[in-house]
């Protein structure tokens, strides 16, 4: 078996003697979210082979691998680096395949939690900060929201989604301010799931400088009493397994794992 590049940096066709194209790998480097202690670079990868042939996606994912490290050691040779395939969790055949590629462990994982949102909490006033509802009003306000958010979480959002989400009812923010600043924010979202609309905390933020001051629980109370007052029955979160210091705080609010969405399989390099 041979590898080729394909139409673009990410793509490797592996061909036979014959010129035969055997089946396609594809690699994607990205630096990984804030949530861990250290900065570390990811590298995504998955394949495309028709026949579905184990030795074929096994070679492939051994050449992808290779690629991952001479990406690291010309990119960021000085930091961490993890190569790895992320599967939905009901895709057992996937998950059975990565989890026998050679150093390959199945440590992280995308949680869906759950709060049941039975009673009213106690929610305590701020003297240094100010509480504002629905504080994406404005195009400055959006862009400030969207600068903040994108420094902690890699996936960003644009005016055009959010903007759609508030027109549709879908979308209830509250933002903590000091001054003028934005220095945390929750959304409430809702949206379609197993078949009945569902709420959702979703990115839930304090910007580092202002954390370790109860702004997280003060956010999570806000948006459980808005929740209640609408006759919710529960809310779902998604978080990564691997943050701690969010899962901790979930759990300690009442959480409980609903289910794993998500299996990340993979290595350190």
């Amino acid at each position: 078996m041979k590898f080729i590049q394909g139409k673009t940096k990410n793509e490797f066709i592996a061909q036979n003697e014959n010129n035969e194209i055997l089946g396609k790998g594809y690699i994607y480097e990205s630096m990984a979210s804030k949530i861990h202690k250290a900065d570390r670079v990811n590298y995504f990868i998955e394949m495309k082979v028709d026949n579905n042939d184990e030795e074929i996606k096994r070679d492939i994912t051994h050449h992808l691998i290779e690629v991952a490290k001479i990406w690291k050691a010309k990119n960021y040779p000085t930091i961490d680096g993890r190569v790895y395939h992320c599967c939905f969790g009901h895709d057992q055949a996937s998950i059975d395949f990565y989890s026998t590629v050679d150093g390959f462990v199945r440590d992280e994982g995308m949680l869906i939690l759950e709060c049941s949102l039975d009673t009213t909490e106690n929610v305590q006033e701020m003297n240094e900060y100010q509480l504002i509802e629905d504080n994406l009003n404005s195009i400055e306000s959006t862009e400030e929201f969207i600068r903040e958010h994108s420094r902690i979480f890699s996936s960003a959002y644009t005016h055009e989604k959010l903007s759609t989400m508030k027109n549709e009812n879908r979308l209830k923010s509250f933002g903590i301010y000091h001054g003028n600043d934005i220095i945390a924010n929750i959304l409430v979202v809702n949206e379609e799931y197993e078949d009945k609309n569902q709420w959702w905390i979703d990115d839930l933020y304090v910007n580092t400088e202002y954390r370790k001051k109860g702004l997280a629980d003060y956010l999570l109370s806000t948006a459980h009493n808005y929740l209640h007052n609408l006759k919710a029955d529960n809310v779902k979160l998604e978080v990564w397994s691997a943050n701690n210091k969010a899962t901790s705080l979930y759990y300690k609010r009442g959480y409980k794992t609903y289910q794993e969405s998500q299996v990340s399989i993979g290595m350190s390099i």
